[in-house]
């Protein structure tokens, strides 16, 4: 078994090795067994990390944006039948040649198959669809050279689909969580602009969460990821604010 500490190193770790091969997008459906590599995204600047809450939507958006870059986005999930719903995008993704680097979270071998009713079998899921599978263990020290070599393996030409998953084991949350962000004060491009940023400066330095909801007009979300920057604030948000 592994402690929560040591497995948020494992996963920063491959992470790290992603991005340093070129992954700067990853598109995350959120679950609990998947946390430990959802907060690895969050915390590297290096990746963007998208919520899309559906799999099959995430998968669709990740294959999009290897066709559209030539370059691989991760798609993250939690355990059990979450990423079955990737196979769609990952069958579309073998046959054009186009990158995708599924990351399944996954029980640890002692606990797969007992203990709730959407645990199965997750080893080689997508059977000859994908360039490589690889079952991932959090003791294993190379989490940055798997990284880069997952990454890699994508990317290769022919470029095509790689599963990774990752047995994670509980407890999840490491001690001290990742921060979303420094605050980095308000930068206005003009005199209106700082007019209307200085309503936010009593807020630079406070602990602030942002929650956006319903459909919003046209830039609006480039509004909010402003203003979250600039307070160093984590957002919360129904998929239809970014519509």
């Amino acid at each position: 078994m592994t402690t929560a500490d040591e497995t948020a190193r494992f996963c920063a770790d491959l992470v790290a090795g992603l991005a340093d091969a070129g992954v700067d997008v990853a598109f995350i459906s959120p679950g609990s067994r998947s946390i430990p590599l959802t907060l690895a995204f969050a915390a590297d600047p290096r990746v963007r990390d998208i919520s899309i809450r559906d799999e099959r939507s995430a998968g669709f958006a990740a294959l999009g944006y290897g066709k559209a870059t030539g370059r691989p986005a991760a798609v993250v999930c939690t355990s059990g039948s979450a990423p079955t719903h990737y196979f769609p995008a990952v069958v579309e993704s073998d046959q054009a040649g186009s990158p995708l680097i599924v990351l399944s979270a996954d029980r640890p071998a002692r606990l797969r198959g007992t203990g709730a009713p959407q645990t199965m079998n997750q080893i080689n899921l997508y059977g000859s669809h994908v360039k490589w599978f690889i079952d991932l263990n959090t003791t294993d020290p190379s989490g940055r050279e798997l990284g880069r070599t997952i990454a890699n393996m994508a990317a290769a030409l022919p470029s095509g689909p790689v599963h990774a998953n990752v047995a994670l084991d509980e407890p999840l949350l490491p001690d001290l969580l990742p921060l979303p962000g420094e605050p980095q004060g308000w930068i206005a491009p003009d005199d209106a602009g700082a007019r209307r940023g200085a309503a936010f400066d009593p807020l630079i330095g406070r602990n602030v969460l942002i929650v956006a909801s319903g459909r919003q007009r046209e830039g609006f979300p480039a509004a909010v990821n402003v203003v979250a920057e600039a307070l160093g604030a984590p957002v919360m948000s129904d998929p239809q604010c970014w519509v």
